[in-house]
């Protein structure tokens, strides 16, 4: 365990976690994320690519890419997702709920999602949002890393180094399209496959098969018209 008085998460090097000290950073000059291969962070080329033939993209496990076999798919018939636990995507089943009464979003630490306890509070007094990156603070007060265009403030998607409006994030893979991604790898207007009907709602559905407004479980099944 980390020797930091109160941390409970596994030490790294020299008696630490990773947020405490415990790992060696990145050798880019001014660069202070850790270093995970080469003595390079992810962003400086830190990382190992999929050892298939002409791929390019960064290996996930076993030397492969997600896309090539680095991670398992889910086990529901026809389901695309990845696999999060139990063979299983988050919509149909894998990963862990909220303990919170009531609540339906999914855990991400501590048995809790971020709105109810999960995860990392930004070290700002007073403030209750959740940190983004390693640096102890939400987006609002300094945390995660901003779009490198010239002149924005917005939050960086993806690995690109850009906000949304300034091509980062994934973009849709319907031909032609040149919209970002917003589920199962098409953007909101080529994912009508994937809109539920609860009630007479036609929003498009989240990871776990229902609109924001519904979070609930669906058991109404796909609306195909």
């Amino acid at each position: 365990m980390c020797q930091n008085p109160g941390c409970t998460k596994i030490a790294q090097s020299k008696g630490l976690c990773w947020k405490h000290g415990g790992h060696r950073p990145c050798s880019e000059s001014g660069c202070t994320k850790c270093a995970t291969a080469k003595g390079k962070c992810d962003k400086h080329g830190g990382v190992k690519e999929c050892s298939q033939p002409d791929c390019l993209a960064n290996a996930y496990r076993r030397g492969k890419c997600c896309k090539h076999g680095g991670k398992s798919l889910c086990t529901d018939p026809n389901c695309t997702s990845y696999a999060k636990s139990s063979g299983k995507c988050l919509r149909h089943g894998g990963g862990k709920r909220c303990s919170y009464s009531g609540c339906l979003n999914w855990a991400i630490a501590k048995g809790k999602c971020g709105k109810h306890g999960g995860g990392t509070r930004c070290s700002e007094p007073g403030c209750t949002k959740q940190q983004q990156g390693s640096g102890g603070k939400c987006f609002k007060h300094g945390g995660g890393t901003r779009c490198s265009e010239p002149g924005c403030t917005k939050q960086q998607q993806g690995s690109g180094g850009k906000c949304k409006a300034h091509g980062g994030g994934a973009q849709c893979s319907y031909a032609d399209s040149l919209r970002r991604v917003f589920i199962r790898g098409k953007c909101s207007k080529h994912s009508r496959s994937e809109l539920w009907s609860i009630g007479g709602c036609r929003k498009a559905a989240r990871g776990n098969g229902v609109c924001i407004a519904h979070q609930m479980t669906c058991d109404e099944g796909l609306d195909q018209g």
